[in-house]
């Protein structure tokens, strides 16, 4: 996660399995999300909880985005609700 109100890469917290990043109410931010494999890939992505793409509750079976391999993605609007 990219804060583009102070211009910083946001540090990952892992716990319990998954991955959590701390933003600042009122800042914008980017996602940017790299494949680092040789193969495409379908990433389903949420912010708090909520699919980008849909706006619905996110689940691994929902819409993503396909990544070529080697290739990336910045997303900088999603659904909020």
């Amino acid at each position: 996660m990219f804060d583009r109100h102070a211009a910083a890469t946001l540090p990952v917290y892992p716990s319990s399995g998954r991955r959590y990043i701390v933003g600042t109410p009122g800042h914008e931010y980017a996602v940017r999300i790299r494949n680092t494999t040789g193969a495409r890939v379908l990433v389903v992505t949420s912010v708090d909880g909520v699919n980008v793409v849909s706006g619905d509750t996110a689940a691994p079976s929902q819409a993503g985005y396909v990544l070529d391999p080697w290739g990336s993605v910045e997303i900088i609007g999603w659904r909020k609700s």
